[in-house]
């Protein structure tokens, strides 16, 4: 189709995940449509990133830099997968695992699923926080979330604040920030709590 042509029936700004299949799924529903996706970049997918690296014995391996988790429960997104043959395969959640958090920035290694925050003080806080969170977004319909009584209250918060103002062990605040970089691609100054 020509670029130069304005004639569009629709026009999908952003070729990220959600843009592409917005642009695929409305294709597929009517093919005479005229479509046009653009995106700012110089490429396709988003938060979505793989990047092939040079290691030092010289060989190469990829290594995904943006959005690379997706759990059974993202039916849609495990629908689209299945569709375009695009190959999954288990996190590795056994061995030493090594993370930095705390106010003294340092290295700590732990090998079950919660990481070591330096203090008794800095878990019990966690799992606090953790439970609260699952209260929370246990009162919030994933299909309709804008139906909530709270969705004005935490659609006007970001993460980070909502982290801020409920924990007070630098240690667990920056476990919730490694979780959500890991989980969303992103720092939670710019996640807001409603979605």
């Amino acid at each position: 189709m020509d670029p130069k042509n304005r004639g569009f029936d629709v026009i999908v700004i952003g070729a990220g995940v959600s843009g592409l299949t917005c642009a695929y799924e409305l294709l597929q529903k009517d093919k005479s449509i005229r479509l046009i996706v653009v995106e700012a970049n110089d490429r396709v997918g988003g938060r979505t990133l793989t990047e092939e690296v040079s290691l030092p014995d010289g060989t190469k391996e990829k290594f995904d830099l943006g959005g690379q988790w997706v759990g059974q429960t993202q039916h849609h997104v495990m629908d689209l997968l299945k569709k375009f043959n695009i190959e999954t395969y288990p996190q590795n959640t056994k061995g030493r695992k090594v993370m930095v958090v705390g106010k003294d920035a340092k290295i700590r290694t732990y090998t079950n699923d919660i990481p070591s925050l330096g203090s008794y003080f800095g878990l019990i806080e966690l799992e606090l926080f953790i439970r609260k969170a699952e209260s929370l977004a246990k009162k919030i319909s994933m299909e309709n979330p804008y139906a909530s009584p709270l969705a004005k209250e935490l659609d006007n918060i970001t993460l980070d604040s909502y982290v801020k103002n409920n924990l007070r062990t630098q240690s667990a605040r920056d476990v919730i920030q490694a979780a959500v970089r890991a989980s969303m691609g992103r720092n939670s100054a710019a996640v807001n709590n409603h979605g």
